[in-house]
């Protein structure tokens, strides 16, 4: 590992798409999950492993793939969601000066990085919280109620609103669709605070399933119920 570390520092083709990874993951496989290579040592190192091998030599490894097949018998609707994703990301990198090379190899990599990567995406991807934001009236006495209701919510992270965070949010709930900001194309819910009739339970049933989508276990769900 010291090794690997101290070569990663440098810059080439390797590090480059490794560090280039990392900052994919954290935007588009799970939002602001920093840290992915420091954080997990031993991800990091086979990462790098697998990619030396196919730089040396772009070739199918048969004996690492019959491993993988037989401890991974039956896929998860996981890894068909991460799979996508890495997907993507060597789709388009293999196409940048320097590293066509990929192209040839560029399969192999993408069921390695998804095999090597998905024990960590399924235990951190299930920890997002829903990050909810208000848009009601600013009178305190209006607001304190739904406030601690959401702030009781463990998946829930409730942030000020911002019409310029927007991008940040995963959720919005107002006390009227009148002050929602146009073209808004997050999903909301209308709480009405005047109302004795307020439906708590269809609310926390909203969130709760905007939560499991966010985190893919919804995925599993459907699968679930298809049988």
């Amino acid at each position: 590992m010291p090794m690997i570390q101290k070569y990663l520092t440098e810059k080439n083709s390797l590090s480059t798409i490794l560090l280039s990874f990392e900052a994919f993951w954290e935007k588009a496989i799970i939002r602001g999950d920093t840290g992915l290579l420091k954080k997990n040592p031993d991800i990091h190192g086979n990462l790098h492993n697998v990619l030396i091998c196919y730089y040396i030599f772009p070739q199918r490894i048969p004996t690492l793939f019959n491993l993988l097949v037989y401890f991974r018998q039956s896929p998860s609707i996981h890894y068909d969601y991460l799979q996508q994703k890495i997907t993507r990301f060597f789709t388009r990198f293999s196409k940048r000066h320097g590293f066509e090379w990929l192209k040839g190899c560029q399969n192999c990599l993408i069921d390695l990085f998804t095999w090597l990567t998905l024990t960590y995406f399924e235990s951190a991807g299930q920890q997002q919280p829903l990050i909810v934001s208000l848009i009601v009236e600013s009178n305190q006495l209006f607001r304190q109620d739904i406030t601690q209701r959401l702030k009781d919510l463990s998946f829930i992270k409730l942030v000020p609103f911002s019409i310029h965070d927007m991008a940040d949010y995963d959720f919005l709930i107002c006390s009227s669709a009148l002050l929602l900001p146009k073209d808004n194309s997050l999903p909301y819910f209308v709480f009405n605070l005047f109302s004795k009739n307020t439906d708590h339970i269809a609310l926390y049933r909203t969130l709760r399933k905007h939560h499991q989508q966010k985190n893919i276990s919804y995925l599993l769900q459907v699968e679930e119920l298809a049988f």
